[in-house]
Order: structure tokens, then sequence, then C-alpha cells
């Protein structure tokens, strides 16, 4: 990251894979969330996720829950059936906090591809040479140094509300 052309911040990332690569894009980013809950794109769910209905051990473990799209309301897992996520009335979501697969916060900016930039849960990419791992979105090894990086304020305060937050 830079400004003014100075380099001020420097963090490996990781990125789509071949098969999902991130797409080339340009945006601002609007807001950061810490703790986010991961709304599962469909493409995931379709593709990775729906031979697991029924699979209740591997829901919970990870946090996941079903939920009905347009009102957001929550389903007891033993009503979901494929057909449900297969509509698309119904979509995968994961809770915020430890163990989610956005990590603790992430960096929202407009785009058409439901891509951004966010912490992980699987900081082990990060040592690896190839680091295309992801669906299209950019993982970042120093989300914390990122966010303070982004504040105009840099307000010790807020810095340990932001630390606190993804470190609970």
């Amino acid at each position: 990251m830079a400004i003014d052309h100075q380099d001020t911040l420097s963090m490996r990332i990781g990125c789509g894979a071949s098969k999902t690569k991130t797409p080339i894009l340009n945006s601002h980013i609007k807001r950061m969330e810490l703790n986010p809950q991961w709304f599962v794109p469909r493409s995931i769910v379709l593709h990775d996720m729906i031979h697991r209905v029924g699979n209740h051990g591997y829901f919970r473990a990870r946090n996941y829950y079903v939920r009905e799209v347009a009102t957001g309301k929550e389903v007891d897992l033993n009503r979901v059936t494929r057909s449900m996520l297969i509509s698309g009335a119904y979509g995968i979501a994961q809770r915020g906090g430890k163990g989610n697969a956005l990590g603790r916060i992430i960096f929202r900016f407009d785009n058409n591809f439901s891509v951004f930039l966010h912490d992980t849960n699987s900081k082990g990419v990060f040592g690896q040479e190839d680091r295309g791992v992801s669906h299209g979105c950019i993982r970042i090894e120093k989300p914390y140094d990122f966010a303070v990086f982004l504040l105009a304020d840099k307000n010790e305060k807020l810095k340990e509300k932001i630390y606190y937050s993804m470190t609970a």
C-alpha cells in the first residue's frame, strides 16, 4: 500500500485460485467490519457445500447456519433440504468470530463480483509460495495494520478497540 507513491505498508496476500481468479477492478474501500458474518456466495454453496446438507456436525463445528434470504430468518437444520438451497430462496451463512472464514475483519468496497479484502482464519497461507487459494477475495496478512493504515484519525482508543475486537 502506498500514499503519494511512498511505500508505507507491505504484506503478503492470498488471492483467487486458478479456477476462481480474483477479478481486476477499480473501487474504493467504503467500510470495515469487525467479526463479520460470512454470507456464503451461492456459487460456493452449490459447488462446495450442497453435498453437506444433513451433516449437522459439519455445520455446527464451523458455525454455519441456513437462513431464508428474503427475511434473514434462521432455519432449523433438521428442516433443510438440498432443493431449498438450490432454489436460491435459502442460503448458508457463518457467524462472525473466531474460526470465521473471513477472519476478524473485512474491508468492503463496491464491486459486481462479491470480492473483498479480509483477514483469514487460515494464516498458514502466507507462508506458502503459491497463495492462489481463495474464491476471488483477497486475504491480507496484516489486517490490523491495514485497518490502522486506513484510519484518518490514528486515535489510540480507537486502535485499542479494533485490536480488542479482533483478538477477544
